[in-house]
């Protein structure tokens, strides 16, 4: 899927499209051109209760077709890993360079909405995520990053517009093993509203290493207005392995681990939601976290087992 896939190996999470600088070239399919190199910061851990250790986390690929918004434009990405990642077709602009990954899509369980107006006005709205499970519990999700850069420059820089959370579920049941097709995973503060930034929109200033979405400031409770509309509750994630539109959660304690997107001011409370494919519910179960936790830009933070019984 795109530059962020997870790969959880041995008890490693390997982090495959962080990557720690620019390549030397473009791939030898562009050797002697002009071309805009690709990147990305690598994802950091996340206050106590992080699971991923940088000494873990390898830099990795970028994955060839998919597409990058290019100030306002869909642009391919061509390369591998030995020689390096770039836009197919693209010498760089003229004009100052805003982008986007990923460019708007609307397939196999990933529904992202992309605008990208540059300075003017950009935007990410994650209506639902694909996890694909390629390897046993490695897997492909898309993490969305927004990048700047003058006009003329060889590369563009990625940096992440969300932290994230690992999950792991636990099938405690010695009847059947679960085939999930579609969770849900609703997060919420300690009061019970929404927790979780609905909009991604770097602003002018984001566009720099601190990137923050388009929200009100202030603290939570302190903000004036009906700052609520910014928060949403839910994200849809819809699991696929191999040529299963489903992944199959063993019973008699099997588990499965994966890492999801999230930007959160507060979680408290998380509420896991599974569904099969002919979308009957198969379970539901609350998580309480100990203390309300933030999920701040770049940071990836461990969620303890959740038992399904």
């Amino acid at each position: 899927m795109y530059q962020s896939i997870f790969a959880m190996k041995t008890n490693t999470i390997i982090m495959i499209a962080a990557l720690a600088a620019m390549f030397a070239g473009c791939g030898k399919e562009s050797e002697g051109d002009g071309c805009i190199k690709l990147s990305a910061e690598r994802m950091a851990m996340g206050g106590s209760k992080v699971v991923m250790d940088p000494d873990n986390v390898n830099g990795a690929s970028w994955v060839a077709d998919e597409q990058i918004d290019l100030n306002g434009s869909p642009c391919t990405i061509k390369g591998n890993s030995t020689d390096g990642f770039y836009l197919d077709g693209m010498d760089p602009l003229a004009v100052d360079m805003y982008a986007v990954y990923p460019a708007a899509v609307n397939a196999g369980g990933n529904h992202i909405a992309v605008s990208n107006n540059g300075a003017t006005a950009c935007g990410v709205n994650i209506h639902s995520l694909s996890v694909e499970f390629v390897d046993g519990n490695s897997q492909k999700v898309v993490f969305p990053m927004a990048a700047k850069a003058v006009a003329h420059s060889g590369g563009l820089g990625f940096r992440h517009l969300t932290g994230g959370i690992r999950l792991t579920l636990k099938n405690t049941r010695t009847d059947a093993d679960l085939d999930v097709a579609r969770l849900v995973v609703t997060a919420t503060t300690a009061a019970g509203e929404p927790a979780i930034y609905k909009d991604l929109c770097p602003t002018e200033d984001g566009w720099n290493p601190s990137l923050l979405p388009d929200v009100p400031s202030g603290e939570v409770g302190e903000i004036s207005g009906d700052q609520y509309v910014q928060f949403i509750s839910d994200m849809t994630l819809y699991l696929k392995d191999g040529s299963h539109d489903y992944k199959t959660i063993a019973r008699d304690n099997g588990t499965i681990t994966f890492c999801m997107p999230l930007l959160a001011r507060e979680i408290k409370y998380l509420t896991i939601k599974g569904y099969s494919s002919a979308d009957d519910l198969l379970f539901t179960k609350t998580k309480t976290l100990e203390e309300a936790t933030p999920i701040l830009r770049n940071c990836m933070y461990n969620i303890r087992s959740i038992e399904i019984q």
